[in-house]
């Protein structure tokens, strides 16, 4: 059977780790600190990251960029073969 990983947050001391789990079971205590304070992320991928909106438009400019300049290398390596 494959476990699920999840990520846990203490509140108490801040810290935040991985376990692997069955779906049904709740992690009880912190592991560093032994706190009763932990709560479970809420992220399919186990981290959370908040990204301000004036950053998605950069991201997604830049994106955007680099796949044009990928294109245009390889359209210039493509057409080097074909003059070949």
């Amino acid at each position: 059977m494959v476990m699920p990983k999840y990520c846990y947050r203490c509140d108490n001391c801040n810290s935040q780790y991985y376990v692997w789990h069955s779906v049904s079971v709740l992690l009880q205590a912190c592991a560093d600190c032994k706190s009763l304070k932990v709560v479970r992320v809420p992220s399919l991928i186990g981290e959370v990251r908040t990204i301000r909106a004036d950053e998605v438009g950069t991201v997604v400019k830049r994106h955007i960029e680099e796949t044009r300049e990928e294109i245009e290398r390889q359209k210039k390596e493509m057409s080097k073969e074909l003059d070949k």
